[in-house]
């Protein structure tokens, strides 16, 4: 199981390829997160858990052959400050 630490910063890239339309095939982007295949399906499917909340899909774009969020936005994870 990966540290808490490593999974935040697992999540945080898989956003930011998606964000930027560069995951590739579910293969070649498993080998850029240094991951397995089934690994990917994992993360992907516990993302689209979160994001279902907020009306999001993260669905393969067959044409572009990337991933992509149906609509404009980031998935982020960890803590933020608010000041009052």
């Amino acid at each position: 199981m990966k540290s808490i630490e490593t999974r935040i910063i697992l999540l945080n890239t898989i956003d930011k390829y998606i964000y930027e339309g560069k995951t590739g095939s579910p293969e070649e982007f498993a080998a850029k997160l240094g991951c397995t295949k089934q690994a990917l399906f994992g993360y992907l499917r516990d993302m689209r858990k979160k994001l279902a909340e907020k009306n999001v899909r993260i669905y393969y774009d067959y044409v572009e052959k990337s991933y992509r969020y149906s609509v404009q936005g980031h998935f982020t994870v960890g803590w933020q400050w608010i000041s009052f």
